[in-house]
This record gives structure tokens, C-alpha cells and sequence, in this order.
């Protein structure tokens, strides 16, 4: 039941994220600020969030159309998830602004594009996309992406060759997910 409530209000995904990320920030040998972890935390939550309500104003118009009850619940509450989505994105703008160093502000409006890469992919990508590549592998590759982007840019090197079973591990975990 806890699983559920999580999948229902969108904190599954961001909450695993944040399990990798600092995985990484240990494999790299730095401390994660509370700025980067509720940086990404926010950024993969709107992601979701905005996903979900692009499916529901997708399907509303086609009769019939049962929606998952993750779609449901947001629907049903889409006030509550409308003040708090505009909370969250004035947060984590702020949080980007004032308490991210230079480096680390490229790497939150990183993040930030690619959740909107996310929602784009989520909702052009089974359309257009799926001769080219399966959907999965690119969502596996942006999470990833977004997993070790903050912590590598805390370290202020270029990532290695040495680190690849890292992104390797992380693609494969979002991949089974």
C-alpha cells in the first residue's frame, strides 16, 4: 500500500533518483549538497507530474478510455496538483538562483531541460519515435543523465572511461524498472 501512494502522488521515481544519486556522489568521492538532491528530486517529480497531465488531456476526448489510476488521482486532484506544481517550480527555481554555486547552476537548468526532454519524449516519442529507438532506452538514458549530472559536475572533472560500469549500471536498473 505505501508503494502505491507513492506511485499515485509521483514520489516513486524521484525518491529511486535520488537513490542513485548518491550512489554516484559515493562512487565519485564527493558529499551531495541538500540543493542538488532537491534540485533533482523536484525537476523528475514536474516531469512525472507534467507527463501525467499531458496523458489525461491526450485521452479525455476519446470515449471510453479507462484511465490508469495513477492518471485518475491526479485528475481528481488536479487543483491540489496545480498550486503545488507552480510551489515546486518556484522553489527549485529559487534553490537553482541563489543556492547552487555556477558549475552546479548549469547543471539544475540541465536538469530542468531535460524534464522537459522527458515530458517532449513521453508524448512525441510513442508517435514518431518508436522505429527509431524503444522509448524505454531513451528514458533510461535521460534518467541516467540526470542521476550522475550533479554529482560529476561537483566534482569539476571530466567524466571517464573508468566509470562506465557507473552509467552502464544505472541505464540497466532504469531499463528493468
Amino acid at each position: 500500500m505505501p508503494l502505491l501512494i507513492l506511485n499515485l502522488l509521483a514520489l516513486d521515481t524521484p525518491l529511486v533518483m535520488l537513490c542513485w544519486q548518491q550512489v554516484c556522489f559515493r562512487w565519485l568521492g564527493v558529499n551531495g549538497g541538500w540543493a542538488e538532491q532537491l534540485v533533482l528530486f523536484c525537476c523528475v517529480w514536474m516531469a512525472y507530474v507534467g507527463d501525467r497531465w499531458a496523458d489525461i488531456l491526450r485521452y479525455q476526448h476519446i470515449k471510453g478510455h479507462q484511465l490508469a489510476p495513477r492518471h485518475a488521482y491526479i485528475k481528481r486532484h488536479r487543483r491540489l496538483f496545480g498550486i503545488i506544481f507552480g510551489l515546486v517550480f518556484v522553489v527549485t527555481t529559487g534553490v537553482i538562483i541563489f543556492e547552487m554555486s555556477a558549475v552546479e547552476k548549469g547543471g539544475g537548468i540541465l536538469l530542468a531541460v531535460m524534464s522537459l526532454g522527458y515530458l517532449a519524449i513521453g508524448q512525441i516519442w510513442p508517435r514518431i519515435g518508436r522505429q527509431i529507438l524503444p522509448r524505454e532506452l531513451m528514458v533510461a538514458f535521460f534518467c541516467m543523465v540526470g542521476t550522475v549530472a550533479l554529482p560529476y559536475l561537483s566534482t569539476q572533472q571530466v567524466p571517464g572511461l573508468a566509470d562506465m560500469p557507473l552509467y552502464i549500471g544505472i541505464c540497466i536498473v532504469y531499463l528493468l524498472n
